[in-house]
């Protein structure tokens, strides 16, 4: 009997170090994260001659707060480490915004077809992203069969 008052210290201890009884519970209610509807884009292959081109997006946005930001990311695919390029969409209006997106030349002779993902999301005022819509896009290599051989 003596061991009773140190169980139930041990007990009533126990219960107010793991927040037992107490209303601190966090509950926060968070609304929806932006969501892209109805993107276009062209051209619809998302194949290019070594010379690369342009890719024209629209996306509809749906969002319950206020957008921080529409953004495409371009991110080489077959290079380690290499860095997105970055390039916001402008607002169109009712929640529609669109950008022209250069895709660069591939400029390694001989070389393999050079592969790019574009990647889109948006981004509410709460810094609550939407899911990524993703797009893969291959630029030739340049054909060296008609470049002057090397000198002997």
């Amino acid at each position: 009997m003596r061991w009773l008052p140190f169980a139930a210290a041990f007990v009533v201890s126990s219960l107010l170090l793991c927040g037992c009884g107490r209303s601190g519970a966090d509950l926060t209610a968070t609304a929806a994260a932006p969501v892209l509807r109805s993107a276009q884009i062209s051209p619809t292959h998302l194949r290019f001659d070594f010379g690369g081109g342009t890719v024209t997006l629209q996306v509809v946005v749906d969002s319950a707060r206020p957008l921080r930001a529409v953004t495409a990311e371009l991110t080489r695919q077959d290079v380690a480490g290499a860095t997105p390029r970055v390039q916001p969409l402008i607002p169109e209006g009712a929640g529609t915004f669109v950008a022209s997106i250069p895709v660069p030349a591939n400029i390694e002779v001989g070389g393999a077809t050079a592969r790019y993902r574009l990647t889109i999301y948006a981004e509410d005022s709460e810094g609550v992203r939407s899911q990524p819509l993703h797009y893969d896009i291959q630029v030739a290599a340049p054909d060296s069969s008609g470049l002057p051989g090397q000198p002997q």
